[in-house]
């Protein structure tokens, strides 16, 4: 997925990521540095995690919507799992 958006970023004239710095500055979804994390934590911050990375994806359909960029917004149908039907 990372390399279809980078290629599609820079077709449109933008920028993609040069370095673990850079994406450590565009991070998201935070890391967990606990030393010890029970399984019950750990799936319950992989759902929040999940969930949290499927709104980031509907906000980015939108804005590709909102702006005709079909051919970024055509990336939807290749992932059925992180754009389940509302």
């Amino acid at each position: 997925m990372t390399d279809t958006i980078a290629e599609r970023a820079r077709k449109i004239g933008g920028t993609t990521i040069r370095s673990i710095g850079d994406i450590a500055r565009n991070q998201r979804l935070k890391d967990n540095n606990k030393d010890s994390l029970g399984a019950h934590e750990m799936i319950a911050e992989l759902c929040d995690d999940n969930q949290q990375l499927t709104r980031f994806l509907r906000a980015t359909h939108k804005i590709c919507a909102r702006h005709n960029d079909v051919a970024t917004e055509k990336a939807r149908s290749r992932g059925p799992i992180l754009w389940p039907s509302q």
